[in-house]
């Protein structure tokens, strides 16, 4: 990212608030040159009073003082929002949304012709620095613009320019992804509380396993279901485990629960396509 570009963020929620402390922190964009804007007006008052960033009037200011607006709001609102600030944006003003299910098409119909447009998948680990993000460009974007997407999703975790074909799966592995891993962390809680262990304890436990594990995965050069094996014994305690879990078709869920959150994605950028605004 160029230090003199102006960010704007509309809608400080918690994926708009971690991609803004996300760039300010790693040095992308000085705070005073980011502007917000949110509906919850002590929302930005408190950005303001710790990062230092602006507070818009309202939308049309925000959008006018931007290079690049960060769109962090609701899909179910997000026309409603851009509609009377459509006239903008331009081929000098990038925008780049992180609304699930509203496509590329969708976004490029609600505002001017030739203005540059970014559709982005993070996740909700970006909230600490450890998020997974996907990216896709519109037909107006270049490679200017994709590198300044590059440096806002980066600045909280791991980006990756993709097809937008590919964002509908990508929802249901990284974007899902990490309500399947807290719902098997709450499983594993309840499971060791009623195996005896310590409720004062079983939380910190569950956590440095889950942790530990995927860092063993990360820093291995094989794939998990040998790190699996590698951790079962014939006739031992994991055995005994993860046979229960093959019996109640473990696997067979999460695959058809990630074809489902696919298919949902799918269903729903459908259904924001029909609805858009056209210019």
């Amino acid at each position: 990212m160029t230090g003199d570009m102006r960010l704007g963020v509309l809608g400080t929620g918690h994926m708009g608030q971690a991609l803004l402390r996300g760039v300010i922190s790693r040095g992308g964009v000085a705070a005073e040159r980011v502007i917000v804007a949110d509906v919850r007006r002590d929302v930005c008052d408190a950005l303001a009073g710790e990062l230092g960033v602006r507070i818009a009037a309202d939308n049309d200011e925000l959008v006018a003082n931007s290079d690049v607006v960060l769109l962090c709001v609701k899909p179910q609102v997000l026309f409603a929002v851009i509609a009377p600030v459509a006239e903008r944006f331009g081929p000098d003003t990038l925008l780049v949304s992180v609304a699930a299910g509203v496509t590329l098409g969708a976004l490029e119909r609600a505002v001017p012709a030739g203005t540059p447009v970014i559709r982005a998948m993070p996740n909700t680990p970006s909230l600490v620095g450890a998020g997974t993000s996907a990216w896709s460009r519109g037909r107006a974007a270049t490679t200017r613009h994709g590198a300044l997407a590059q440096g806002i999703l980066g600045a909280v975790g791991v980006a990756y320019e993709m097809d937008e074909s590919a964002l509908d799966a990508v929802t249901a592995v990284s974007g899902s992804g990490p309500a399947y891993v807290f719902h098997l962390m709450e499983a594993m809680m309840e499971g060791g509380v009623k195996a005896g262990f310590d409720p004062a304890l079983v939380r910190e436990f569950v956590l440095s396993t889950v942790s530990g594990a995927a860092a063993l995965a990360a820093a291995s050069d094989v794939d998990p279901g040998e790190l699996r094996r590698r951790v079962m014994s014939p006739g031992g305690t994991t055995e005994a485990a993860i046979r229960q879990l093959d019996d109640a078709g473990f696997q067979t869920a999460v695959v058809r629960a990630m074809g489902a959150a696919r298919d949902r994605s799918v269903e729903m950028a459908r259904a924001f396509t029909s609805s858009a605004p056209s210019k």
